[in-house]
């Protein structure tokens, strides 16, 4: 209606199904605001809210931006009827002040929920990382004793590969000598 409604700045915008109503009236019938005056602070606008809010400290705080003072408030309670910016002698357009003072609250909470998923899923992902590091250091010090039990238990069994390789040869080289000493016999015999 013409309290709670919003005035179109021209005809073509469309009509949504969320479109409450349209009122098609002349200037004569709604004639355009008259400029907003300073507040004189009359409380025409206290007596009349339904929510039995206050307008004027609501005004103050949202045309300050002292939006906590607004919430404070009760700023969301308000349910945007009309009937303060109706009343107002100084014809201040109350109810867009609490539209945007509600919208930029509104912003700041989603911009302080991003925040904290930010800072939440970066925590996250240090975690993720330092677990990641203690578990690639974990695997590498695994692979370091499995290296180092491999080389002992290789140094072990190469020492007995290299004793019995050193008996072999040494074998071979006494069968040598016996074939040459069998040799040098059977030459000085005849």
């Amino acid at each position: 209606g013409p309290l709670m409604g919003l005035q179109l700045p021209h005809a073509e915008l469309p009509v949504l199904k969320i479109t409450n109503c349209v009122i098609a009236s002349t200037v004569a019938e709604m004639p355009p605001p008259p400029p907003a005056q300073a507040c004189i602070r009359c409380g025409f606008c206290a007596d009349v809210c339904p929510v039995t809010l206050l307008p004027q400290q609501l005004y103050w705080f949202s045309r300050s931006k002292e939006l906590e003072k607004a919430e404070a408030h009760n700023l969301f309670d308000c349910i945007e009827c009309g009937a303060c910016a109706y009343v107002c002698p100084s014809h201040i357009p109350l109810v867009q002040y609490y539209r945007a003072a509600k919208a930029e609250l509104r912003d700041e909470r989603d911009k302080h929920r991003m925040a904290e998923q930010a800072k939440q899923r970066f925590e996250f992902q240090q975690l993720r990382k330092e677990e990641e590091k203690r578990q690639e250091e974990r695997r590498r010090a695994e692979r370091a004793a499995l290296a180092k039990q491999r080389k002992e238990a290789a140094a072990a069994t190469g020492s007995d590969a290299q004793s019995d390789a050193k008996a072999a040869i040494a074998a071979a080289m006494a069968r040598v000598q016996a074939r040459k000493a069998g040799e040098q016999d059977q030459e000085e015999k005849p």
